[in-house]
């Protein structure tokens, strides 16, 4: 996901399963762009992939912590009218995981009303044909 920034290189940059599947032990410091404000979730956890958001510094940015049992999200606020979303979803996911996501986009949708959700959601079964989309 890109949204243009006046200096011409992203203002926002998403990263999703930023570590390798196998075991692979990493510094946060070595996931710092210069020039970006870095958030993240998950780095610190071996059972999880890795989810980023990096940020233009010159644009006022904050983590925004949503309560919730689905774990590798990460949601930022961008000059306080939007927030942005980056979600990993495992292809592997239990049932009861996929319910987690979908309470988690539940209460994002109750608590703001300008948002955007990136990611990998692992959905190969899903025919775009036949979802109705509601702006």
């Amino acid at each position: 996901m890109l949204i243009k920034s006046a200096q011409h290189k992203p203002a926002v940059i998403a990263i999703t399963e930023v570590k390798p599947k196998h075991r692979w032990h990493s510094n946060k410091n070595e996931f710092q762009l210069e020039g970006y404000n870095m958030f993240s979730n998950d780095l610190d956890s071996a059972k999880t992939r890795g989810v980023l958001i990096y940020v233009d510094e010159h644009l006022h940015s904050s983590k925004i912590k949503l309560e919730s049992k689905f774990n590798e999200n990460i949601f930022v606020r961008v000059k306080s009218d939007i927030v942005i979303g980056n979600i990993y979803r495992s292809p592997n996911s239990s049932a009861e995981n996929d319910k987690e996501l979908c309470d988690l986009m539940l209460l994002l949708s109750k608590q703001f009303v300008n948002f955007i959700i990136v990611g990998d959601f692992n959905f190969n079964d899903i025919d775009l044909k036949k979802v109705v989309f509601s702006v």
